[in-house]
């Protein structure tokens, strides 16, 4: 045998040893075919493929499809049958799952806000937002040297004269900068809201946010809803809690600089309102033309009643 020659059998018992591996006896110099070979069935011939499967076949071999094999006919697979089985009906005891109540909810242990400690002493409030926003309004008491030297001239006298005191009745328009640059203030912003509709009254102060400066547009809610801005029809004051563009990035698109400012103070005088800024920033930060044209508050709790009043006097006066 070949085998013999190619492992290099040199002795009967080798010689064995590779017979039965290969399904043979060795007897004596003889191979003999061994009981388990002659008893092996033959394998059953591979069925043929229909005509019709037979041509597909064919043609998806020569297209490449299907890779060509050795030239025997694929066997033909039986489909398997699958029945679906439907489930028992569910029995009375197991209508508790009907009637199962969702776990409780687990408080999460959330650590309580920090108190707020507010940028301007809270209990120079009143007195710091009355002076800043004050205006000069014709309804004090009679001026009385006044009509004396109308008479004395021998003028008509056709209305009282009164004097000038300050006054809130006009009301004041709130502008909160809600830029990223003022996310830390928001609490402080919220706190003076409280406390301006405590001292001017709920009714008399309108509320608007913007972004960077008014110009670019203000309003309430979503950033998308809002409008142009409009100054107050009626000469009230505006106060505007912002940072002037001090904390904001150089490439932050709520950047805004001096000019932009100074052009929406312009608008405000065309308006007849005085404009009043609100700052968390030092003096030393702020942008020189701003400071040299408008009139700045720090926001802070060494800001004092005497400050104000020594900045806005006894108040503004309206057009």
């Amino acid at each position: 045998m070949r085998a013999w020659r190619r492992l290099r059998a040199r002795d009967d018992e080798t010689r064995r040893a590779i017979a039965a591996a290969l399904g043979f006896e060795w007897q004596e110099g003889k191979l003999t075919p061994s009981a388990v070979s002659e008893s092996a069935q033959p394998a059953p011939a591979p069925e043929t493929l229909p005509a019709e499967e037979s041509a597909v076949t064919k043609d998806a071999v020569e297209s490449g499809v299907v890779p060509r094999t050795s030239g025997r006919a694929a066997p033909a697979t039986t489909p398997v049958r699958s029945e679906l089985t439907p489930l028992p009906p569910r029995s009375p005891d197991d209508t508790w799952l009907l009637r199962v109540e969702p776990l409780p909810q687990v408080a999460e242990d959330r650590p309580p806000p920090l108190p707020l400690e507010p940028l301007f002493q809270p209990g120079w409030a009143r007195a710091l937002l009355s002076g800043a926003l004050a205006t000069l309004g014709a309804d004090g008491p009679l001026d009385l040297p006044q009509l004396i030297e109308w008479i004395a001239q021998g003028l008509p006298v056709q209305r009282l004269p009164m004097l000038q005191q300050p006054t809130l009745v006009l009301g004041v328009q709130l502008l909160l900068d809600r830029s990223d640059a003022m996310i830390p203030f928001h609490r402080d912003q919220s706190w003076l809201v409280r406390q301006l509709r405590q001292t001017v009254g709920k009714e008399r102060v309108a509320v608007l946010h913007f972004s960077g400066s008014p110009r670019r547009g203000a309003g309430l809610g979503p950033r998308h809803d809002w409008e142009p801005y409009m100054p107050p029809g009626d000469g009230a004051p505006v106060l505007a809690v912002t940072d002037l563009g001090v904390g904001q990035p150089l490439a932050a698109d709520t950047f805004v600089d001096e000019s932009e400012w100074l052009l929406f103070a312009d608008d405000l005088v065309r308006a007849g309102s005085p404009l009043v800024i609100l700052t968390p920033y030092p003096p030393r930060r702020w942008p020189p033309a701003l400071a040299r044209r408008l009139l700045i508050l720090h926001w802070e709790r060494t800001t004092t009643i005497s400050h104000v009043h020594s900045r806005v006097g006894k108040g503004r006066q309206t057009s």
